[in-house]
């Protein structure tokens, strides 16, 4: 689980950088380092929040469009490709 979570935090803090069109990354881990571990000491206050946040329809429904996101590049692509365009 650490591995997921680290893995996360590079990947957050990649867009980040990439939306703020910066190239330190000093200052962004440890902020959303800071953030995470917030927000999970914040659920390990109230359980019961977190069962009910983490199994509502909300949730399962937007998890699933994301898991879902290399199957809509890949439909992308195939529509660019039937269209003549190359994919780059």
């Amino acid at each position: 689980m650490f591995i997921h979570g680290s893995v996360l935090i590079y990947i957050a803090c990649k867009c980040t950088l990439y939306l703020t069109n910066r190239k330190k990354t000093k200052a962004v881990i440890p902020i959303l380092t800071l953030c995470s571990i917030t927000i999970a000491y914040l659920y390990t206050l109230n359980i019961a929040n977190y069962l009910r946040d983490f199994t509502s329809y909300l949730i399962m429904y937007s998890w699933l469009f994301i898991e879902c996101i290399p199957v809509y590049y890949f439909i992308a692509a195939f529509i660019r490709s039937k269209l003549g365009r190359t994919v780059k």
